[in-house]
């Protein structure tokens, strides 16, 4: 077994692990502030102690078992990561959100998530090649190496339901709902990710966003079937091209998982539109 092989199997187990830890304190915990610029903009977003709990618990895993010499993306700034290489542009990468859905495992309404992936970097892109996802509440384990992906099912017929309605203005909600889409609630942009590519939801439309939430379901998303696009509607295949801002990566401007063809003509179009979005 290779060395990524085992890495992954690894990521299982600590996402399982950490998912136990989690769950205990879903909706029971103070929140801190800290502060996310994103472009040119800056919202605040709560971060837990357990975010930093979980990330140097998988940090000191890795180097228990020596991966110290594999980059490390990380959400959170944590001690840990000192021990691991500072650049992002070569080797495996791994790609860590300790609880991807903070706000909704702060208040305990909405499901919440761990997640990893790994990306290979050549010639300067990275190919995610694999994704870890478990949902702690539903004690569903969402997983892709390569081209194998753990066994659930796409739903043959996904429901018309979006999840982006805080990007459109009144024009752009009245157009969704025209084409009989009706609006869902989602916290978490890996389940958003994961579901879209089960066939439970048609869309799960990101923008402005950071690495980690895009990209760590995508190895599954794609062993489903599921190949996101940018606002182009061009296919972001196995390369993907992600420039760096000296030891981080840039947030990523549009990706837009759909469930299949028809969403996609549909719904691409008004994400397309300037008199369909805030401004």
């Amino acid at each position: 077994m290779s060395r990524d092989k085992k890495l992954f199997e690894l990521l299982k187990k600590l996402a399982v692990q950490s998912g136990k830890l989690a769950l205990p304190h879903y909706g029971k915990i103070a929140s801190q502030v800290k502060l996310v610029p994103l472009h040119a903009h800056v919202r605040e977003t709560p971060v837990t102690a357990l975010d930093h709990g979980i990330q140097e618990l998988v940090l000191a895993s890795l180097l228990q078992n020596g991966y110290e010499d594999y980059a490390f993306n990380g959400e959170e700034d944590t001690h840990l990561k000192f021990f691991f290489p500072k650049e992002l542009d070569k080797g495996t990468c791994i790609h860590c959100d300790p609880i991807d859905g903070t706000r909704a495992f702060v208040e305990g309404k909405l499901p919440f998530c761990v997640g990893f992936g790994l990306s290979r970097v050549k010639k300067q892109k990275h190919d995610f090649f694999a994704s870890v996802v478990y949902n702690p509440v539903s004690k569903q384990l969402y997983w892709a190496y390569e081209d194998r992906s753990s066994p659930q099912l796409p739903l043959e017929n996904p429901p018309k339901v979006a999840y982006f309605k805080r990007r459109l203005n009144d024009a752009g909600i009245k157009r969704v709902e025209s084409l009989g889409y009706t609006w869902g609630i989602g916290a978490s942009a890996h389940l958003g990710v994961v579901e879209t590519s089960l066939g439970m939801r048609s869309v799960c439309a990101l923008k402005n966003i950071p690495v980690h939430d895009a990209l760590i379901p995508y190895a599954f998303a794609r062993a489903k079937g599921v190949i996101p696009v940018d606002v182009d509607g061009k296919k972001l295949t196995h390369g993907l091209a992600l420039p760096l801002h000296g030891n981080k990566f840039d947030s990523i401007p549009s990706i837009n998982y759909f469930a299949n063809k028809e969403a996609q003509e549909e719904l691409l179009p008004i994400l397309q539109n300037p008199n369909y979005l805030h401004q």
